[in-house]
C-alpha cells in the first residue's frame, strides 16, 4: 500500500479510510464480481469492434479481387471471344497475385491460348 500511496495519487488516510468501509469479505467479492463483468462487457465489446474491423478489410479486399477478376474478364473477351462460364469461374479461383500478374501480361498475348497456358504453369 504505501508504493501506492507514493506513486499514486491517494493520501493514506484514503486507503485506511477504504480498509474501514470495505472489511466485509462478501461486500469485497461482489465489488470484485462486478468491476470483473464490467471488465469482460468492455472486452467484448472491444473484441466486437476488431471483429467488425476485420470483417469490412475482408469485405473490401474481397471487393478488390472481385473487381480484378471481372476487369480481366472484360479484357479477355474484348480482345479475344465471349468466356464460357467455366472459364470465368476458374479466373475467379486464381490468387489475388496471379489475377495482377495476368492483367499485366494480357497486353503481351497474342491469343487466348497462349493465356490459359499461362495459368497452366502457375
Amino acid at each position: 500500500m504505501q508504493l501506492i500511496v507514493e506513486y499514486g495519487r491517494r493520501t493514506v488516510t484514503d486507503y485506511e479510510s477504504l480498509e474501514r468501509v470495505y472489511q466485509d469479505k462478501y461486500e469485497v467479492k461482489e465489488m470484485l464480481d462486478r468491476a470483473m463483468e464490467r471488465m469482460r462487457e468492455q472486452f467484448k465489446a472491444e473484441g466486437r469492434l476488431e471483429g467488425k474491423r476485420e470483417g469490412r478489410l475482408e469485405g473490401l479486399e474481397e471487393g478488390v479481387f472481385k473487381g480484378k477478376a471481372e476487369a480481366l474478364i472484360m479484357l479477355l473477351e474484348n480482345r479475344f471471344a465471349p468466356l464460357t462460364i467455366e472459364e470465368k469461374e476458374r479466373l475467379f479461383q486464381l490468387t489475388h497475385e496471379k489475377l495482377v500478374d495476368l492483367l499485366i501480361k494480357l497486353y503481351t498475348i497474342d491469343n487466348i491460348d497462349v493465356f490459359w497456358r499461362e495459368i497452366e504453369t502457375h
